[in-house]
């Protein structure tokens, strides 16, 4: 139904002279067999569509090591949802900054690494707020966690961009920071998870891991020059 949708969609605006961009970011339970050329074709009759393989917005060792070992395959994004990372990176690609891991013993620790990783995010860049990106919410204690080692390496208490509004500040917050960061006046990190930043960009990243590598290279891939992981054991 959904294609059938789409295609009405297509057909009404084509009419206008106007276009539709549809970037489909996963499929539930996807299978690799879901993501051909072909099975995108039969769903989306009336769509072009472009062979998109070349990374445009990250540098070289931020792609490398966001997508490790995991090119040309299916990998998990969240909730069910199902991705295929397939892609070529060019020779002429700017190389940039080595990523750099920390690790953690128990998710107790945690704020261990987020520490040393902000330590190392204010020797290379000072005191300019950046986006750090948590695998899920996974609640106010884990929040708090990641928030206590941004204080202990002696920044501002971060803050917290989530969908549930009981605890998170408002898009209109997270539009502010953007603007005074830009200006130099925003001091404070931002904190969100997987669902919130899905899409995201920026120049720093700071990627907090709760369970390993499950869907760390979508996040991985918000970075643009320096992206830096804080990784369980």
């Amino acid at each position: 139904q959904l294609a059938a949708d789409l295609e009405q969609i297509v057909q009404d605006l084509g009419q206008s002279g106007h276009f539709l961009w549809l970037a489909v970011a996963g499929i539930y339970e996807g299978k690799p067999e879901d993501f051909t050329e072909q099975k995108m074709q039969t769903l989306f009759k009336l769509f072009v569509l472009p062979s998109l393989k070349y990374p445009l917005r990250s540098t070289k060792s931020v792609v490398q090591e966001a997508v490790g070992g995991q090119n040309n395959t299916t990998v998990d994004v969240i909730g069910g949802l199902s991705s295929h990372v397939d892609i070529v990176i060019p020779d002429n690609i700017v190389e940039g900054t080595k990523p750099v891991t920390f690790t953690y013993q128990g998710r107790d620790n945690v704020g261990e690494g987020v520490r040393q990783a902000l330590v190392l995010v204010e020797q290379a860049e000072g005191r300019r707020g950046v986006a750090i990106l948590t695998t899920d919410y996974g609640g106010p204690a884990w929040c708090k966690k990641i928030s206590a080692g941004v204080v202990a390496a002696g920044r501002p208490p971060p803050i917290l961009y989530t969908g549930y509004g009981d605890v998170s500040v408002s898009s209109a917050v997270v539009a502010a920071w953007l603007a005074n960061r830009e200006t130099g006046q925003e001091e404070r990190d931002l904190l969100t998870d997987q669902e919130m930043s899905r899409g995201w960009e920026d120049r720093t990243v700071v990627v907090v891991s709760k369970h390993g590598g499950k869907g760390i290279e979508n996040l991985g891939m918000r970075a643009v020059s320096r992206l830096i992981k804080v990784m369980p054991e």
